[in-house]
């Protein structure tokens, strides 16, 4: 399916959060191990430059996705979990584009390696 029958006919709520949780686990695996998600567990996060321009583009486009899926029927609890979602990425955008984050917080490291090795 092309960019403009993607417009006309985009995927449903479910597959977008299903896209969201997928980068989440991907990108954040001390995370996703201490979630019970074991498919990273030999993995701890990047934070090069590379890793967070990245992770900005991604964040961007599960962003639009989120959006596009809105509103879902009221009440639904896909509704709730996409605006948990889009509420986490807006988060995450900030902390990346501040700078502070990833690039002044030496217990972002510590905390990533000790906590990786508790979740195992």
């Amino acid at each position: 399916m092309g960019p403009a029958a993607a417009r006309l006919h985009p995927p449903e709520p479910e597959a977008t959060l299903d896209a969201f949780f997928d980068w989440y686990y991907r990108t954040n695996p001390v995370s996703a191990t201490f979630i019970g998600i074991h498919r990273h567990d030999h993995r701890l996060p990047d934070y090069s430059p590379a890793a967070i321009e990245q992770a900005l583009a991604a964040i961007e486009t599960l962003s639009d996705g989120l959006r596009r899926q809105r509103p879902t029927a009221p009440g639904r609890a896909t509704t709730l979990d996409q605006e948990l979602a889009l509420g986490f990425l807006d988060v995450l955008r900030w902390e990346y584009a501040s700078g502070y984050f990833h690039a002044r917080n030496p217990s972002l490291y510590t905390g990533e390696a000790v906590f990786g090795v508790l979740s195992l």
